[in-house]
């Protein structure tokens, strides 16, 4: 490893399921982050940051519970400065915070969700790429899932050039 810069075609995740942390969690991964209650109750004393490049999921679902003290992001955006030489384009993924099949999610400070892209530039050429943005979402869906976020509630999904 010799710099920031290198990049793989090897897509790595991050799954925790069913856990207690005492104190900020933060998972980042090129491929899926995926933080849940499924297998049994969570929960986080502190922050949650996750950022998945093409997914970024934090759900409570079936029946467990998951309470998070702090501020959570969750994010899938991608800024062209940071993409690999010779891509300028810039497509972000799907990010979600959800509650769903009887799954109680509790957040007690704020809640975002960001899937925003800036396109690349070959400053070679001076030609730019396109930005796509991805798929935000916050939900409370499917079963009778429970979700409460205390503090301010925001999603973003945008496309910047």
């Amino acid at each position: 490893f010799d710099s920031n810069l290198a990049s793989t075609d090897i897509l790595g995740s991050v799954f925790l399921e069913g856990f207690t942390a005492t104190s900020t969690l933060a998972a980042v991964a090129n491929d899926l982050v995926q933080v849940t209650s499924f297998v049994g109750p969570s929960s986080v004393d502190g922050d949650v940051l996750l950022y998945g490049r093409n997914n970024a999921e934090l759900t409570s679902s079936a029946n467990q519970t998951f309470n998070i003290t702090g501020d959570v992001l969750v994010s899938s955006s991608i800024d062209g400065a940071a993409l690999p030489t010779g891509q300028i384009d810039a497509q972000a993924g799907a990010a979600f915070i959800d509650a769903v099949d009887g799954g109680i999610l509790t957040i007690a400070g704020e809640g975002s969700v960001e899937a925003k892209s800036l396109n690349g530039i070959d400053f070679a050429t001076l030609d730019h790429g396109d930005s796509l943005a991805g798929q935000a979402t916050i939900a409370s869906s499917g079963g009778g899932g429970s979700l409460t976020i205390s503090g301010n509630a925001n999603v973003e999904a945008q496309a910047f050039y």
